[in-house]
């Protein structure tokens, strides 16, 4: 039997794991993804080597969980939509307050952009992480603009594909800004430590193979109804889906759309 899902791979709390896709699942792989996104284990998947976040991002966080504790706030304000938004506090991303007080705002992805009646009777769009002065044009507030972070680009950057534009420095002089990234967890993400792995160069990962492995020992015999499943086989249909969608971040046609 085929199940046809429209779904994330992982329901996830960091929303990070995977595009929207369509995956064409056995029953009993629906099922088991089905029982992870009860579990809400996202954030595992999110810092999986598979996961598509840049490479240097990830590893960084990893390097910096391998030593202590990270702490997750709940910003209220980050999101320009309003809903509250889990920020994982690492220094380098706009989590960090001179790297957010440094970034030129900007419009220029618009995807959370809002629709708004304008004074001339049209439709026009507006973003409380746009410059100031545009958002009050608008006819927006300025106290709605405080402490509203890009998301557009900053979870492009997190995927690796940072926008680079010109901007002037403090002393008006022309140069590049890079846009840097915002990285999104779970309050567990400190759980991930117990997955690390060190490589011959010093740095620390693990795979969705892990993740796997571990929400399989959790799941195995706890099939609701299903006929038994072997285990080994189950994973193999699990990680062909994973490294299926792993491969589309690395095409040429994904890179030539972006």
């Amino acid at each position: 039997m085929r199940v046809a899902m429209v779904s994330r791979c992982v329901h996830s709390t960091s929303r990070t794991c995977m595009a929207p896709t369509l995956l064409f699942l056995s029953a009993h792989v629906f099922h088991f993804f089905l029982l992870v996104s009860l579990a809400q284990v996202g954030t595992l998947f999110a810092l999986a080597k598979e996961s598509g976040m840049e490479d240097s991002t990830r590893k960084d966080i990893l390097a910096q969980l391998a030593e202590r504790d990270l702490k997750v706030f709940t910003d209220p304000a980050a999101s320009p939509t309003g809903f509250p938004f889990k920020v994982l506090q690492v220094d380098g991303t706009l989590a960090d307050k001179d790297t957010y007080l440094a970034r030129p705002r900007v419009c220029n992805l618009g995807y959370l952009r809002s629709a708004f009646l304008q004074e001339d009777g049209k439709v026009g769009y507006r973003c409380p992480s746009e410059p100031v002065d545009a958002w009050e044009k608008k006819g927006g507030d300025a106290k709605a603009t405080q402490g509203r972070k890009c998301l557009c680009n900053a979870l492009c950057a997190d995927a690796g594909f940072p926008q680079v534009r010109k901007t002037k420095d403090e002393n008006g002089e022309s140069c590049l800004y890079t846009e840097q990234g915002l990285i999104t967890t779970g309050d567990d993400v400190n759980s991930c430590r117990h997955f690390l792995e060190q490589e011959e160069d010093g740095s620390w990962s693990f795979s969705a193979g892990d993740v796997v492995d571990y929400l399989i020992s959790e799941w195995e015999g706890r099939e609701a109804g299903l006929e038994p499943v072997k285990v080994e086989t189950l994973k193999e249909e699990i990680m062909t889906t994973i490294k299926s969608e792993s491969s589309v971040k690395d095409s040429p046609e994904k890179k030539d759309v972006l």
